[in-house]
């Protein structure tokens, strides 16, 4: 079986009743990476010893998409977590995503269309849209 082009790492913690509970945004930020336009991708999940059903709520997803993989480990962090994720990634490039995030439906195109354009960068680092509950919206540079 061929690698992907991409490896997407998601590191996830959720605790119920805390700043922590992703119990709402792992979804939306999985639909996203499912709603890529560019196909050639894998999502690994890294469940950093997640206090609630998360656990179950990867594996849920997990179990519709072979190309989405789930890593358990104690909760040791999310840098430990983004490490694990990169140890058992198999794509050419690796991607990060917050499990608090989500990417837009063209994300993964246009960092092809720029890896194609740029062949001799290593990494690629794109503005993103921060969009407000009052709907307002901010650009950053990240």
């Amino acid at each position: 079986m061929k690698n992907p082009k991409f490896s997407i790492i998601m590191p996830v913690y959720s605790q119920p009743g805390s700043n922590f509970d992703r119990r709402q945004t792992v979804p939306r930020a999985i639909r996203s990476v499912l709603n890529q336009q560019f196909r050639d991708w894998e999502l690994i999940c890294v469940d950093d010893g997640s206090q609630d059903e998360m656990p179950q709520i990867l594996d849920e997803w997990s179990s519709k998409d072979k190309r989405i993989r789930v890593i358990r480990q104690q909760n040791m962090n999310r840098a430990v977590a983004r490490n694990n994720g990169m140890d058992n990634a198999t794509g050419e490039w690796i991607c990060w995503l917050d499990s608090d995030d989500e990417y837009s439906s063209h994300y993964l195109r246009a960092l092809d269309k720029a890896i194609k354009e740029f062949p001799e960068y290593k990494i690629f680092n794109f503005t993103s849209l921060i969009y407000f509950p009052d709907h307002r919206s901010h650009v950053r540079e990240v």
